[in-house]
């Protein structure tokens, strides 16, 4: 057996050596390479890099590499040699100077080589031009941070402006319907009517301020994602449509709900404006019948939500979920017209999608995911 395994050796160490001289060859393919001696002066210099750098093999062989391309460093030089040193390799990002006076960002990979007796006698670095990336970047960063700047401004906005509005609008509509009582009877049907429909707008105005702001918060007040048991947020959302529940005489049923990372106030916004939205479109002619399923497929939690209502045609599903869009009239269905639009946002900030299957006459199911 001792003699097996010694022969074995040889093939492995071959199979091993044919990996890593593989691993070369990309690199060649790839990278600008140049090879130092120990002490960092530059004894290879090929083809790549005199295009990268801009300077020929006459110039740069036996310089120091950092001095020729002014090198600056990720971190410590002694810090790279000791890991380089360690573990046979380094990888990390330098920036080096062209000829021209140019900087280039490079992505580095550095590889010991060591002669016959096992001592370190020289390096292979392997360099990748990341320029162009690094500065997409850093675009992209500086965008991220205008946008986040943004969505605070815009949340600030929104409740500066939900605040100073609501108050003259509850005065409005306060003094309408003091209006509406203290000359009841010496005002005809007309003058009533109109003070009606100037009560009900300020009334609806009120609601879409409120909503509006309710959306905006959604990113940022609604707390820390933690293990939350989906079942006790569904019962909280039941709770809160009990008097909708009673007054329908909608029957909702559920499987069993699992635990999932989630904000629980949201989780509970999310499952009671779904359930509310099936037993606000149920149908006339029975009784409305919600379930809410759940199981894992893919690496997340598939949540669904189906009733036997009034649908919806295929082709308006992206309008659903878009911000005071409606399919239906105001006057046959109270709201604003932000309630999926809200729970699309709740699912997307635990990191997960929503979509919808309808048929008109037959009902609806709305899908989410939940990461597991």
């Amino acid at each position: 057996m001792m003699q097996d395994f010694e022969a074995r050796q040889p093939t492995e160490e071959a199979l091993r050596q044919a990996a890593e001289l593989g691993d070369l060859v990309q690199l060649l393919d790839q990278a600008h390479l140049l090879v130092l001696d120990m002490n960092g002066r530059i004894t290879r210099w090929n083809a790549g890099c005199r295009r990268l750098y801009g300077f020929t093999a006459e110039q740069a062989l036996g310089r120091f590499s950092f001095e020729l391309l002014r090198t600056h460093y990720s971190e410590p030089l002694e810090t790279i040699r000791a890991t380089l040193l360690a573990a046979g390799r380094w990888t990390g990002e330098l920036v080096h100077q062209t000829a021209a006076g140019r900087e280039v960002v490079v992505a580095s990979e550095w590889l010991l080589g060591r002669d016959a007796a096992g001592q370190p006698a020289m390096i292979l670095e392997a360099n990748t031009d990341v320029t162009d990336r690094k500065r997409a970047e850093e675009a992209l960063r500086r965008t991220a941070e205008q946008l986040d700047r943004s969505n605070k401004d815009l949340e600030q906005f929104a409740y500066v402006a939900s605040h100073d509005l609501q108050e003259p609008l509850r005065m409005v509509t306060s003094f309408l319907q003091l209006l509406s009582d203290r000359y009841r009877g010496q005002l005809d049907d007309k003058a009533q009517q109109f003070i009606g429909y100037a009560v009900d707008g300020a009334q609806r105005m009120s609601a879409l301020i409120h909503d509006l702001l309710a959306y905006s918060r959604v990113n940022t007040r609604g707390g820390e994602l933690a293990p939350t048991d989906a079942e006790a947020a569904f019962d909280l959302a039941l709770q809160n449509l009990h008097a909708a529940i009673e007054q329908s005489g909608a029957a909702v049923t559920h499987d069993p709900l699992p635990e999932v990372r989630a904000s629980k106030p949201q989780l509970v916004q999310l499952f009671q404006n779904l359930v509310g939205n099936a037993i606000k479109y149920r149908a006339a002619d029975r009784p409305a019948q919600v379930h809410v399923s759940a199981r894992c497929e893919d690496g997340h939690w598939l949540f669904g939500v189906a009733d036997n209502g009034i649908g919806f045609e295929q082709q308006y599903e992206d309008k659903l979920f878009l911000i005071f869009q409606r399919l239906h009239s105001r006057s046959k269905y109270l709201g604003t017209g932000i309630g999926l639009a809200i729970c699309k946002r709740i699912v997307e900030r635990h990191g997960g999608h929503i979509w919808a299957r309808g048929e008109p006459g037959t009902g609806a199911t709305f899908f989410f995911t939940l990461p597991l």
